[in-house]
């Protein structure tokens, strides 16, 4: 992927990472994503930052989230009128049930505004997702109505050129 992509995690693709690369065999993995943080290469919504804290257990993932603070963005007008726009369109994105606000809506909204660069590509919206990609109402299947790359946590390490041997 081209310097300019900017990677939009959902919360599935960093539980994913904890829970399949622990910080203690893979730490090589742990910095590059610490990398991709600090350098503004990897963003995600408050909301990410708020469900890590409530529904991780206290583990690396919570340390790392809370140390990386920076990449977490709170939401802009912007991003609200984009949510209730996709959350119109895609009301199943969500449980309508649930008291606490989710950050799957936020995480595609990110995606749609994050501000373009004064460069002739602009900036590259990739969405980070273990959700399933072949399911209606689920942040794959809203990215591909609104043409926005999303991947999953194996395919972000293709494209930055990790290997780990």
């Amino acid at each position: 992927m081209p310097d300019e992509t900017i990677y939009i995690a959902d919360t599935s693709a960093l539980i994913e990472i904890q829970q399949k690369y622990p910080h203690d065999v893979f730490g090589g993995l742990w910095k590059n994503l610490s990398g991709l943080a600090k350098n503004g290469k990897m963003i995600a919504p408050r909301h990410v930052f708020d469900e890590i804290k409530s529904y991780a257990l206290e583990d690396y993932l919570k340390t790392w989230a809370t140390q990386h603070k920076n990449m977490f963005k709170e939401p802009t007008p912007a991003h609200y009128l984009k949510v209730k726009e996709i959350l119109a369109s895609f009301p199943n994105l969500i449980n309508t049930k649930s008291e606490f606000e989710q950050a799957d809506p936020y995480v595609v909204a990110m995606a749609l505004c994050v501000e373009r660069q004064t460069t002739l590509v602009g900036n590259i919206r990739v969405v980070v997702t273990e959700e399933s990609f072949t399911k209606p109402q689920r942040i794959p299947d809203v990215c591909r109505n609104y043409s926005i790359t999303c991947i999953n946590t194996i395919e972000m390490f293709r494209q930055e050129g990790w290997r780990f041997e």
